[in-house]
């Protein structure tokens, strides 16, 4: 059994281990990728003050096991409207294929409806298979490049999706 809730200040050093080794499995913990992100064993400070954003992590009888965010992001020459990053999704190997990933998509989009965001976006590695499958399957569109010049300049795959309630 699994339960997603926020994240809480005694996640920090769990989670940020969680997302290196995620991304040192697949050969991402480099420069450029959010390996070295300051944030990393601080999400609950980081995310606690962001209006319009959030972490969730992902508990279950062998303790934190992932999470995922959401946050607000503006750059030049905006068109999309009000615009959420997906941050930071990622699960420990022993958690995978038990659809918590379908789980946190589904936390993350619901929140973005309520919060009256327009669009989410994301950015990702080709490498990432599963992930960009996921994504996918919940609507994410390639794009042809990124919407802003960010930190994580070794992502080559960008995505958005329309979050606007229709109907």
């Amino acid at each position: 059994m699994f339960n997603i809730r926020p994240i809480a200040k005694e996640d920090n050093l769990i989670i940020g281990k969680i997302i290196r080794e995620v991304l040192a499995e697949n050969h991402l913990d480099q420069p450029g990728t959010a390996y070295f992100d300051p944030q990393l064993d601080y999400l609950y400070d980081y995310y606690k003050d962001i209006d319009g954003g959030q972490y969730w992590v992902v508990t279950g009888n062998n303790g934190l096991s992932g999470g995922v965010g959401i946050a607000p992001i503006d750059f030049p020459g905006n068109t999309l409207g009000k615009v959420a990053e997906l941050q930071k999704l990622y699960l420990d190997a022993s958690v995978r294929g038990f659809g918590l990933s379908k789980d946190l998509m589904e936390v993350v989009i619901s929140f973005a409806q309520d919060f009256g965001y327009d669009y989410l976006y994301l950015e990702t590695f080709h490498t990432l298979v599963a992930a960009i499958h996921v994504y996918e399957k919940f609507g994410f569109e390639r794009i042809e490049g990124p919407l802003f010049e960010g930190e994580h300049t070794t992502m080559d795959v960008f995505m958005v999706k329309d979050v606007r309630k229709h109907g």
